[in-house]
């Protein structure tokens, strides 16, 4: 196992967490602790020190209980052991102020040696004690043992029948992913990605939702799903498969750069050329949006809805050659008497979003920010331009590699190069049967349109939650 730090929990373990030793921790104490160490940012005032838990102590150290974040508004809804004995797992969902969380805790024996992963803060959350007597509880997605053994339970009790399935038993080789908080991400044995969620949304979790749906309309340029986990009507959890030795769309793109910069010379004429590889993804987000349409449906846009907001932009527009090109898009968008179409979006499509392999490109994961989310469902031009926006940020990257004094030719050149494969991305993403039709199939609308989305992107809250049909 790599990434990770190991040692004895012994009688220790009670000073790590505050505790006088011996002291046994009520469970509401050891989820408090796992949910306060899971979103104490959210919450914390600016300036507070790290240590701040959710709730507000008063003057004498006690906990206002008229606080929605104070331990005792804490409630835990549901309480399920998925593996008895030492060590043991117990899964927990509970909510805290508004928020539903869920809080998988292991359980192990006081001399057990726990291989923690590196980045982790404190995992230990406290002394429990059950019918099998006492146990040190530690938060288990940060155990890698647990985790495994986690994986391993999700294989083998999947409310649905896996999709495909594995070659060989989970052996136990992890690596944890970077991920928002929303959710935790693991890599095991380098053939399965498991992603386990901790804030919870009522019924399905979008992200989940949308690549089962773009399996089941037979998009397979991802990583296909193997196995979900649910419970009471929630999503948990997801396996899918892993391909190894891929590299992000930014890297990809980063090298690129990076060779064009170091040999001063044309984005064409660079050994690492990244125009086919932006034709490429520009091809695989058309495919994914005409799956997303066949899975979810496409609705009339409310252009008129759009061209407003994007009105009440332009007065505060950031130059004046903005507002005037905006207008301009905008007049000839509201003057337009062909309809305009909306389909499920990924919502943050960008070149992390993507992986390339050995056989082509992948969306790598389930979508970073979905689970607190409603599906997202606008015009697809809205996930190309987010995939634009991300091309112009991995060009900035570039160039603030660089000598300042090289900043004029070279900054050509990475201007150069982040039109090239703009224009290159938009034909690949154009030359995909069946995509006009829920684009605009004029070029002036669709250049108008694109151009929109541009701002809507850097400014946010345009797209909107799914419509009624």
């Amino acid at each position: 196992m790599t990434g990770s730090r190991e040692r004895a929990l012994g009688p220790s373990f009670a000073q790590e967490a505050g505790e006088s030793a011996g002291t046994v921790t009520s469970l509401r104490e050891i989820v408090y602790k796992a949910v306060s160490g899971q979103q104490a940012a959210e919450y914390r005032p600016s300036g507070e020190s790290e240590s701040v838990g959710l709730g507000t102590a008063q003057a004498n150290g006690e906990f206002d209980v008229n606080d929605v974040r104070a331990p005792e508004n804490l409630e835990i809804l549901d309480t399920v052991v998925l593996l008895p004995g030492r060590p043991g797992l117990l899964d927990i969902m509970v909510r805290h102020g508004d928020t539903l969380y869920h809080v998988v805790v292991g359980l192990r024996a006081l001399a057990d040696e726990a291989r923690f992963f590196a980045d982790c803060g404190n995992p230990v959350l406290g002394l429990y004690e059950d019918s099998e007597g006492l146990a040190v509880a530690v938060d288990a997605l940060e155990d890698q043992e647990m985790v495994t053994s986690l994986s391993r339970f999700i294989l083998g009790s999947s409310g649905i029948k896996p999709a495909r399935r594995l070659p060989h038993v989970l052996t136990g080789t992890i690596r944890k992913e970077t991920s928002d908080g929303n959710s935790a991400v693991y890599v095991i044995d380098e053939t399965v990605m498991c992603t386990i969620i901790r804030s919870l949304t009522a019924g399905k979790n979008p992200g989940i939702d949308m690549l089962l749906a773009l399996d089941d309309a037979g998009f397979n340029n991802m990583f296909a799903p193997i196995a979900t986990w649910t419970r009471g009507g929630y999503d948990l959890g997801i396996l899918q498969e892993y391909m190894p030795g891929t590299s992000s769309g930014w890297d990809v793109a980063l090298t690129s750069l990076r060779d064009m910069c170091s040999a001063q010379c044309a984005p064409q004429d660079a050994g690492a050329d990244f125009a086919l590889e932006a034709y490429k993804i520009g091809e695989m987000l058309a495919r994914m949006h005409l799956a997303l349409d066949k899975a979810y449906g496409r609705y009339r846009m409310d252009i008129a809805a759009f061209l407003d907001s994007m009105g009440r932009w332009t007065v505060q527009g950031t130059s004046d050659g903005d507002r005037a090109g905006a207008y301009q898009y905008i007049q000839l968008l509201s003057k337009a008497s062909v309809p305009f179409y909306q389909v499920r979006l990924h919502g943050s499509f960008d070149l992390n979003s993507v992986r390339r392999g050995e056989y082509g490109w992948y969306l790598g994961r389930v979508v970073e920010g979905a689970s607190g989310g409603a599906p997202l469902f606008f015009s697809p031009l809205y996930d190309l331009a987010t995939l634009l926006t991300s091309l112009h940020d991995v060009a900035l990257a570039a160039l603030a590699e660089r000598d300042p004094l090289s900043a004029g030719e070279v900054g050509r050149l990475v201007e150069a190069w982040e039109d090239r494969n703009g224009r290159i991305l938009i034909k690949g993403y154009l030359n995909v049967a069946g995509i006009v039709g829920i684009v605009p199939p004029q070029e002036e609308y669709f250049d108008a349109l694109l151009h929109l989305m541009k701002p809507a992107v850097l400014h946010g809250g345009l797209p909107v939650a799914s419509p009624s049909s």
